[in-house]
């Protein structure tokens, strides 16, 4: 049960990286470099012209927080191995971008983005 556990938390983490990383595009410092697991669960692409991405995406990132958060609090029947590290390299990541970081970017998915940030970072906490 343990090593499922683990492999599943591993996935959502890993899921979680993707989904930073098509929202976060070009907007990281790339002070950082951030360690991501090679792993994530099966779900569907978007394209980068589809003008609901930043709402699918940010709603896909507070699901999967959701779970993420379900399975650390929950009771499990086994010892697990809480990957603390990798958790706390995800929390990071995703508050790294803030509203000063997209001050002064115009586009239409900065602004959106921007939008849904106060969620994101919520659902991460």
């Amino acid at each position: 049960y343990g090593l499922t556990w683990a492999h599943l938390v591993e996935q959502l983490l890993g899921s979680l990286h993707l989904v930073l990383d098509s929202v976060y595009r070009d907007m990281e410092t790339g002070l950082q470099t951030y360690s991501t697991p090679q792993e994530s669960l099966h779900l569907k692409t978007f394209p980068g012209s589809d003008p609901a991405k930043t709402f699918v995406l940010s709603t896909r990132f507070s699901n999967l927080c959701g779970c993420l958060r379900q399975m650390l609090s929950q009771e499990f029947p086994s010892v697990v191995q809480v990957p603390v590290p990798d958790i706390l390299t995800f929390l990071c990541r995703a508050l790294g971008v803030n509203g000063k970081t997209l001050f002064g970017k115009t586009s239409t998915e900065h602004v959106l983005l921007m939008a849904a940030l106060p969620r994101m970072h919520c659902s991460a906490l």
